[in-house]
């Protein structure tokens, strides 16, 4: 793996990684009552991950741009 490929996946994790956990804490913030159990745990993880995808792709074309 060089040094370009390397850099396009950091910056595809980075995004992945800040997008998952910002939908989470948007989603226990916005909890009613501040209640959040497991399953919806598992669901925002879920929907989080979703959109990670979306926004790790966008990273990983756009950190590519660089070199």
């Amino acid at each position: 793996m060089n040094d370009k490929q390397k850099q396009q996946l950091m910056v595809a994790l980075v995004a992945f990684n800040f997008t998952v956990l910002g939908y989470v804490l948007y989603r226990y913030v916005t909890a009613p009552r501040m209640l959040m159990d497991v399953s919806t745990l598992l669901v925002a993880l879920l929907i989080g991950a979703g959109i990670g995808l979306v926004t790790g792709a966008i990273g990983y074309f756009v950190g590519g741009l660089g070199k």
